[in-house]
């Protein structure tokens, strides 16, 4: 079971994402409606999973990303909101979140973007991609299996070396490696690694 916390100060909003979300046996969800004054109550390490607003009353949901990524690295954070707009989404996704959503998302998308982040990709809201890729050219989406070849050619890996290690072929990893090339904008692997590092992604 999938521990997720929700962070918002609209407790009817709260209370029915809340019962939601415990339909699904698959989860276990804990609410906070006020962070400054509850947050101690919550035990980080056994959360897998932050949904929270960005605009509440006594903390920015922006810089908590940070605070929560900081305090807990293997913490994923969806951005749940009403906010759309290009500017906001641009400053929200520097904080580098692991999903954006509006909250006029229908139940089927919320639990499947929640049960993609949970395996370790990105997802945002459909109708916030185009507005996503044209306000930061940095932000990118890579798969679980090129996140995997990243992080072994951070460790200086060959192909090989990485086809024996994932239990595929060279002419496979070759093709993920110009991929993540690609997907970065990078010339070569050093840009790569450059890249990686810059923008979290290692």
């Amino acid at each position: 079971m999938k521990r997720i916390l929700i962070i918002d100060d609209h407790k009817m909003f709260l209370d029915g994402i809340q019962s939601l979300l415990s339909n699904d046996s698959e989860f276990h969800v804990q609410i906070i409606n006020n962070y400054v004054n509850d947050h101690k109550k919550i035990d980080l390490k056994i959360i897998d999973l932050v949904l929270l607003d960005i605009n509440m009353p006594d903390i920015n949901g922006i810089e908590l990303v940070r605070e929560l990524k900081k305090k807990a690295s293997h913490l994923k954070v969806i951005f749940l909101t009403s906010h759309n707009e290009a500017a906001i989404v641009k400053k929200a996704m520097k904080a580098n979140p692991d999903g954006y959503l509006l909250k006029n998302t229908d139940k089927i998308e919320l639990k499947t973007a929640i049960r993609k982040v949970l395996e370790g990709n990105k997802y945002f809201n459909k109708q916030l991609e185009e507005i996503i890729y044209a306000v930061n050219t940095d932000i990118i989406n890579l798969s679980k299996r090129e996140k995997e070849v990243l992080k072994l050619i951070a460790e200086e890996k060959t192909t090989l070396e990485i086809s024996k290690s994932l239990f595929v072929s060279v002419n496979t990893i070759e093709t993920h490696r110009k991929n993540l090339i690609r997907k970065t904008g990078s010339k070569n692997v050093v840009g790569l690694i450059k890249y990686a590092i810059n923008n979290n992604l290692l």
